[in-house]
């Protein structure tokens, strides 16, 4: 009986985390991101700001509970008068202010960017008492280019397990398609 409820369990878990990938284009710039089929795609752009997200379940508002979200936003130097790196690490300041920081990682080059990260436990009113939001922050600005770009990827906190691989694999993205750019 053991053997049968372990096997059960196995089968449970497999289920679980086997969720298909497909790719999904980040229009207009052509970028790509690796989703869960079945999950719900959302874009929002206006001026030099581009949103785009990505959630498990379907929104009319644009709210959701578990999900990843994307934004760039163009022109930072020019409209902040702050270099990019340093509006980054203004966001990552205020948020170690307000929230409880579970984990962070320096700043390292990838590719046309350098990425910096952040990893939150965010109190969720929404969700009622007591409740969190795990978050997981990975902020980017451009070498050359005035761009930021930051993914937050989150869920309440009692099913960050199940998510976080699904998170892992979203993490890896393409905000360009390099071919349309002159």
């Amino acid at each position: 009986m053991r053997i049968l409820f372990l096997l059960c369990l196995s089968c449970f878990l497999t289920t679980a985390m086997s969720e298909e990938f497909e790719t999904q284009e980040l229009k207009p710039l052509g970028g790509k991101i690796r989703k869960p089929k079945s999950w719900f795609y959302r874009e929002s752009h206006g001026g030099p700001h581009y949103i785009w997200t990505i959630s498990k379940e379907e929104s009319e508002n644009g709210e959701y509970k578990t999900g990843v979200r994307i934004q760039a936003t163009f022109g930072i130097e020019e409209n902040t008068e702050m270099t990019r790196e340093r509006f980054i690490r203004s966001f990552i300041e205020m948020k170690k202010s307000q929230v409880e920081v579970l984990s962070e990682c320096k700043a390292e080059e990838q590719g046309m960017f350098f990425r910096i990260c952040l990893e939150t436990k965010e109190p969720a009113p929404n969700l009622g008492d007591n409740r969190y939001y795990r978050i997981q922050y990975s902020l980017f600005w451009g070498k050359e280019l005035d761009l930021i770009v930051i993914q937050i990827a989150g869920t309440p906190e009692e099913y960050w397990s199940d998510y976080q691989q699904i998170f892992q694999q979203m993490r890896g993205f393409d905000i360009f398609d390099l071919s349309r750019i002159d």
